[in-house]
């Protein structure tokens, strides 16, 4: 089970009433993502999250703390789409696990060097750390292609789960019309791998929009099964969060993502998961 603690990630009530300016003359927009060769952007993400299990009758509590640099570099490409260069910078790991006769903890920080042989998991993270992966990424903001799961492969990490994912699967579907402000516009989401298979709706809500900056509204409800259980598994997620893009290229600067995740296991024992992701991207100084 605690491999659902790497699958999902977490956001936010938030007022956008300091947001809102008045539009000159502007009553539509359209929404779409539009890169060019050479720009480079540098991502911080961090994510908490806490996880309670009933395993066999023990109750264990599980928070994880991830904190980790992406930097993207946008490559020429004839496709008709973008071509993304990601490189890991700097990754930290920290969780501790708590029943009712112990409580250990584990702390990873590829910033530090590190220290003795290593375990097999820090040995992964430390490999990690500047690593580079391709994604190729469509007007819609929506990913067509990565390369990370090759990459994980390559570097000997297929026996664990990424923490992240896919970077760009926190982003913002657009839809291929103009918005007014308080448009709604929603997105079918399939999410597959080989732990679990989930599917359902997320809703998109244009809040407001200035000069530079663009506020967007999100909810999603998934269901699903985790793959490996013959009975039970069953998985509720919810998300809420709220994004703000970068106007003219239609890039992340800021998001915030809470999620909710529960799943019965093999004993039809509720299980929870509760977290937050957190999203700050801004252009790399050169």
């Amino acid at each position: 089970m605690r491999s659902l603690v790497y699958v999902f990630v977490s956001a936010i009530v938030f007022s956008f009433s300091a947001c809102k300016e008045e539009k000159k003359n502007q009553n539509e927009i359209l929404l779409k993502l539009q890169l060019k060769e050479g720009q480079s952007y540098v991502t911080e993400m961090s994510i908490t999250q806490s996880m309670e299990a009933d395993v066999n009758g023990v109750f264990s509590l599980i928070d994880q703390e991830i904190d980790f640099q992406l930097l993207s570099d946008v490559l020429k490409d004839s496709s008709g789409l973008y071509k993304v260069n990601n490189q890991y910078q700097r990754i930290q790991l920290n969780q501790s696990q708590s029943d009712d006769e112990k409580e250990d903890l584990m702390l990873i920080n590829t910033g530090e060097e590190l220290l003795g042989e290593g375990t097999e998991l820090e040995k992964y993270y430390y490999q990690l750390v500047k690593q580079s992966f391709l994604t190729y990424m469509d007007k819609n903001g929506q990913e067509v292609s990565s390369g990370l799961d090759e990459m994980n492969k390559r570097i000997g990490g297929a026996k664990f789960t990424s923490p992240f994912q896919k970077m760009f699967q926190y982003g913002v579907f657009f839809p291929d019309y103009q918005l007014e402000e308080k448009d709604v516009w929603h997105k079918e989401i399939s999410i597959k791998d080989s732990q679990i298979v989930v599917t359902g709706n997320t809703r998109y809500q244009l809040e407001t929009w200035d000069d530079e900056l663009v506020y967007i509204q999100m909810t999603s409800n998934l269901k699903g099964r985790h793959i490996g259980f013959d009975v039970g598994g069953q998985i509720d997620v919810e998300k809420s969060g709220v994004f703000i893009l970068y106007r003219k290229n239609g890039w992340i600067k800021e998001a915030t993502i809470d999620q909710s995740v529960k799943w019965l296991d093999v004993n039809a024992n509720e299980n929870r998961l509760l977290g937050q992701i957190k999203i700050k991207s801004y252009p790399e100084k050169k």
